[in-house]
């Protein structure tokens, strides 16, 4: 049997909840299938390109358990001059 735990930190504990929260947070993440390929976009940039479908999914978990880990989302400054993140509470720059 597999459980996976790291699911209860996503909203709906589903890939569509931590879809939600990544958009959200202003990722504009669009997947799409052209011929055999996967695309997954954040507006106009491309983010990840496979033949895998298990792979976006994985990607997708990936991300959005990534943020739904951090403290406060609300404290995060997304697109500062570097694109770098920069948690105001916790370190000057992530």
């Amino acid at each position: 049997m597999l459980e996976l735990k790291w699911r209860d930190h996503l909203p709906d504990q589903t890939l569509e909840g931590g879809l939600s929260l990544l958009n959200e947070l202003k990722w504009n993440l669009e997947i799409k299938q052209v011929g055999k390929f996967w695309h997954v976009t954040a507006g106009h940039k491309a983010l990840l390109k496979t033949s895998s479908r298990d792979a976006v999914d994985s990607f997708l978990y990936g991300m959005a358990l990534a943020y739904s880990v951090v403290p406060d989302p609300s404290s995060i400054s997304l697109g500062t001059s570097r694109g770098r993140l920069r948690n105001k509470g916790y370190a000057s720059r992530v």
